[in-house]
Parts: C-alpha cells; sequence; structure tokens
C-alpha cells in the first residue's frame, strides 16, 4: 500500500506542476495577442527612443537642428497642465521629431532643460491608451 500512495502522491505533485506551467504560459501567450491585459505596461519607459541612449550611439546620425529640438522639447513639457493635458501635442511632437535619433536627441536634451526623464514624464499624465498611440507614433518613425 505504501508504494501506491507514494506514487499518488507523484502523479498529484506531477499533474499540479503541469498545470501550473501550462496556465503560465497560456498567460504569456494571451497577453502577447492581447486578449489579457499586462498590468506591467511599462513599454513607454523602455522605449529607446525616449531615452538619450540612442542618441549616445549614433550621434553623427541627426537630422534635426538644435533649436528645432528644443522647441519640441519644449511643446512635450508644455504638454502637461493644471487641468487638460494635451496628448495629441506630445504625438504631434514626436512626429515633428523625424526619426528615432531625433527623438532621443530631443530626451537628451530635455533631461538637460528639466532635469529629468521624458519617458517618465510622458508617463506621468497619460494613460495606457494615451501611451500606446504615443508608443505607436514611435514606431512609425525611421530609426535614422
Amino acid at each position: 500500500m505504501k508504494k501506491d500512495e507514494g506514487f499518488d502522491l507523484l502523479n498529484v505533485t506531477l499533474v499540479i506542476c503541469g498545470t501550473i506551467i501550462v496556465i503560465g504560459g497560456s498567460i504569456k501567450v494571451m497577453k502577447f495577442l492581447g486578449f489579457f491585459p499586462d498590468f506591467t505596461d511599462d513599454s513607454l519607459l523602455k522605449n529607446k527612443a525616449l531615452n538619450p541612449l540612442l542618441y549616445n550611439e549614433n550621434k553623427t546620425t541627426t537630422t534635426i537642428r538644435g533649436q528645432e529640438a528644443l522647441r519640441l522639447v519644449k511643446d512635450i513639457y508644455d504638454a502637461k497642465g493644471y487641468i487638460y493635458d494635451n496628448e495629441d501635442q506630445v504625438n504631434a511632437s514626436i512626429r515633428q521629431a523625424g526619426t528615432q535619433v531625433n527623438l532621443s536627441y530631443m530626451a537628451y536634451l530635455f533631461s538637460l532643460e528639466y532635469k529629468r526623464d521624458m519617458a517618465s514624464y510622458i508617463n506621468s499624465f497619460t494613460n495606457k491608451e494615451q501611451r500606446k498611440s504615443i508608443i505607436k507614433a514611435i514606431n512609425q518613425l525611421p530609426k535614422f
């Protein structure tokens, strides 16, 4: 009888572990396909175009002038209001950057000008749907 009890315990353990693995894998697939919400939505914060690293790696490929970049940086900063936030202004500034490297250069200037990370600043006043729109605008830009 003790052999059967041990065998049953092993089967139950294997079934439980297998179920946990299947459920975990299914949730990841559903998140990837968009069927299950991803509550760790930090893709805006991880976007290379919204931090100076991409610019620092490709300084010679920027095509935007400093004054134009500073104007767009100011537009992004001014998009956050006391009562009304203008996310369309953020999207417009991103599109006007022209390339992801130029946008990264703007993130560099933003950090110098406002002593703050541009991605976290945008993240602070946008909701998930607005961030998706911003990420889409960034992804539509060519890298160089």
